[in-house]
């Protein structure tokens, strides 16, 4: 990884912090203690407390901005800063995320800002201010994909399930993907959406079982996760990690979300694949560290509950995440031959993410088969060799490198004379 540090030779480098007044003068307090700016002979600092004054100055290396500097339009203010300080390492603050930051960010992103620091300082993972200020965006998220391919290299091929809603079929197309891979190796699939216990539910798993909330993260090892792990009924490869048992008081988890990890990490070492089920609630704290954690996220879009604009700033949320388009999987559930609603709907996903997944997958509309199967632990269409299930699961199972033999079609005398009529 290289700083972007521009070598100079200069006595003194300057940094440029351009916030409203009160909240200049902490950063810049701040940075006067950490190094390499508590070096007072190397770096030098200068306040901008209106757009205006940005004009009158010079030779700048690093700029601080906040999205909320008085003077100009936040736009207007980027144009500045892109026409007098090309050269300079430019990091923008645009607070907690709403729909005013959303839109800032997307319009700064446009105009060629990529280090862009979010939340309330020191700022959300994985880009936070003190990295921001050394590194930009791509080496940071280099670096950590590099680092997490390593890692996942020692453990299991992680799938993570996962939507911009809940309500959107993720249970369903993680316990199918599930059964599915079941049958090249040897599976767990994790419960990790807490306030439901939909998955546990499908694979018929006693809802007193003890579950996830018996596990201490802090000390968390293999054994205690085999301990843990309820197999799967009438399969011979898939073992389940239950959520809390119903017995379980809804506020145990107060765990910080890279516990979470910690667990998936333990998890990823019973089994050569792991599928996680995420949770319903996308503001969950530590789904991002789920994302990370993931070889392979599936992405599920339901084209009845999602708006281009729902669709698109998953995408973005995600490519934020550090989730590469090259490791997501596409599943459109509920999927309409007619209209072009779901082709919409994934283009304004792939843009957000910033590039095409490589395969997508339909569930036919009528998913209420789907969901009235599970009470009996079936999934239509599991034997189909041209199902979505068979299709997603040989795909991944390519991707991992695990054996893979396809199912036979089932011949009888009604498909025969189906096909005979047709």
């Amino acid at each position: 990884m290289l700083q972007w540090v521009n070598e100079k030779k200069k006595e003194k480098k300057k940094v440029l912090v351009a916030a409203e007044e009160s909240i200049g003068q902490v950063i810049a307090d701040r940075l006067r203690e950490i190094p390499p700016y508590d070096d007072e002979d190397k770096w030098s600092f200068e306040l901008a407390g209106d757009s205006s004054q940005l004009i009158s100055n010079s030779d700048i290396d690093v700029i601080i901005l906040s999205r909320f500097l008085p003077g100009d339009s936040p736009m207007g203010t980027l144009d500045i800063i892109r026409d007098q300080f090309a050269d300079a390492h430019t990091v923008l603050l645009v607070g907690p995320k709403n729909a005013q930051s959303q839109q800032y960010i997307q319009q700064s992103k446009a105009k060629g800002f990529r280090n862009i620091v979010s939340g309330n300082l020191p700022g959300d993972l994985p880009y936070t201010l003190d990295l921001a200020l050394r590194y930009t965006l791509d080496e940071v998220m280099k670096s950590s994909s590099e680092k997490q391919s390593k890692i996942k290299q020692e453990k299991g091929f992680v799938v993570a399930v996962a939507g911009a809603k809940g309500g959107i079929g993720k249970t369903s197309v993680c316990a199918g993907l599930a059964l599915a891979m079941s049958g090249a190796t040897n599976t767990v699939a994790m419960d990790s959406d807490y306030t439901r216990v939909d998955l546990t539910a499908f694979f018929k798993v006693d809802p007193q079982c003890a579950g996830i909330e018996e596990i201490d993260p802090s000390t968390v090892t293999t054994d205690d996760i085999e301990q843990l792990l309820v197999p799967v009924k009438k399969t011979e490869k898939l073992r389940c990690l239950p959520g809390p048992s119903i017995r379980t008081d809804w506020d145990w988890m107060r765990w910080p979300s890279d516990d979470v990890a910690k667990v998936l990490d333990a998890v990823s070492e019973t089994a050569p694949l792991v599928i996680v089920d995420t949770p319903s609630n996308n503001e969950c704290s530590y789904i991002p560290d789920i994302l990370r954690n993931a070889n392979i996220v599936v992405v599920v879009i339901d084209q009845s509950m999602f708006s281009a604009q729902d669709i698109f700033s998953y995408g973005e949320s995600l490519a934020e995440n550090g989730v590469e388009s090259s490791n997501v999987r596409v599943v459109v559930n509920k999927w309409l031959s007619k209209g072009k609603t779901a082709q919409n709907l994934l283009k304004e996903f792939y843009r957000g993410l910033g590039g095409s997944a490589p395969r997508v997958v339909h569930v036919p509309a009528d998913l209420e088969a789907f969901i009235l199967g599970s009470h009996q632990m079936k999934i239509p269409g599991l034997d189909d060799p041209k199902g979505p299930w068979q299709v997603l699961a040989a795909d991944i199972a390519r991707t991992a490198g695990f054996p893979w033999k396809a199912v036979e079609k089932k011949r009888g005398f009604i498909p025969f004379w189906k096909r005979f009529a047709s």
